[in-house]
């Protein structure tokens, strides 16, 4: 998604607000303001926020039940390994 200027307003905005102390920083008062956001920039905070979070080494480990689904996965594929999706196939099932 690309950066809008409006996205870059609301942040720089919410950023000296916090830095003054014009309001609590807090996860409930933060995201009770991000909901009076349009969708778009609600989004934009969502990918920046990811973005930052991975940058920062974050690599969670994975669940049981992630590494069970994966290994049907695998075995479903190693038994069939025609039975596949080309990128396209997958854009436009999504669509």
């Amino acid at each position: 998604m690309a950066r809008t200027a409006q996205a870059d307003a609301r942040v720089l905005d919410a950023t000296l607000r916090l830095f003054w102390g014009i309001i609590q920083m807090n996860p409930t008062s933060t995201l009770q303001a991000v909901r009076e956001w349009p969708m778009d920039d609600q989004l934009e905070l969502v990918f920046r926020l990811w973005d930052q979070i991975v940058e920062n080494s974050f690599r969670p480990e994975p669940t049981e039940d992630l590494i069970t689904e994966l290994h049907r996965r695998l075995a479903a594929h190693e038994a069939d390994p025609a039975n596949v999706l080309s990128w396209q196939q997958v854009v436009e099932k999504v669509k």
